[in-house]
């Protein structure tokens, strides 16, 4: 888990294409394995849902370091300072300790983008903009947000987003099969197109409640993410500024968010941390 420096977002995303009518090359034992997979998997029980995700876990990281390595290629990140960078590693630290999925390594980017913004890719690949670096106002709302995107990854949205793109049989297919260069590019396009047009509402609703979950479990509250929408709104909402109007756009209705925080928060307690919360960092 570490903050990466070497990326930057890029000028233009990709647009998404559906993989119609294209095969894979595989062997005919490839085949093979990929129905006795899926007819497994449909039956149900526990352990194939297990094997299976363990299976998509190598997949959803590849994947990942695929669009992280397009990210690259592309484009540079802002470099922080190391005083900066060990804040952001010891707020990332504390919420993936407690998140649900022990096996995915979180690595998170600061963007040299000019937008209000954060969003993860599958794999555990996170990712903030300098802008929303300084917008938030509070540890708890830096924690809060980075909450909300390791659960996209915690939740499998990215890889389950993609099943429902391709088809369960086409992604084994992936896992067995001899996928081309021009398949993968097109698997990436996919994603990256994801990202940009954001998740969906169901998506996000569980990443802010799973979100809230982890910053409260990690010490560092529940009110972070709704304090932190709640001046979104209030600073950007329904500005014309395209700088901003990203954000919204990708997003279910703020109003809606903020009110099912609301509800979530007194069920939730915050837990007692062995050290006080690190303050911002006054510069970036």
């Amino acid at each position: 888990m570490h903050v990466d420096e070497r990326q930057r977002l890029p000028r233009r995303w990709f647009g998404g294409r559906r993989l119609q009518g294209q095969r894979l090359k595989q062997s005919p034992a490839t085949a093979f394995i990929a129905v006795v997979l899926a007819v497994v998997v449909l039956a149900g029980s526990q352990p194939a849902e297990a094997f299976l995700d363990a299976i998509l876990g190598g997949l959803e990281e590849s994947i990942g370091a695929s669009v992280h390595q397009q990210l690259v290629q592309e484009h540079g990140v802002v470099r922080i300072s190391e005083a900066n960078q060990r804040y952001l590693e010891r707020i990332l630290h504390d919420l993936v300790a407690v998140s649900n999925r022990q096996d995915v390594t979180y690595r998170l980017t600061v963007l040299n983008a000019r937008e209000v913004n954060a969003f993860a890719a599958p794999g555990g690949y996170l990712y903030v903009t300098l802008p929303f670096l300084r917008f938030v106002e509070s540890t708890e709302e830096l924690a809060g947000v980075l909450g909300h995107e390791i659960a996209h990854v915690d939740r499998k949205h990215g890889i389950n987003s993609l099943q429902r793109e391709l088809g369960t049989a086409l992604v084994l297919q992936l896992l067995f099969g001899r996928a081309d260069s021009k398949t993968l590019d097109t698997i990436v396009s996919i994603v990256m197109a994801r990202i940009r047009s954001g998740w969906s509402q169901e998506q996000e609703f569980e990443a802010d409640e799973y979100g809230a979950r982890f910053a409260a479990a990690a010490g560092y509250g529940v009110d972070g993410l709704m304090t932190f929408l709640k001046r979104m709104q209030a600073a950007y909402g329904g500005s014309d500024d395209d700088l901003l109007a990203r954000w919204f756009s990708t997003h279910p209705p703020t109003g809606d968010r903020i009110r099912r925080l609301e509800s979530l928060k007194g069920t939730l307690k915050t837990a007692p941390r062995a050290e006080p919360i690190p303050p911002l960092p006054k510069n970036w």
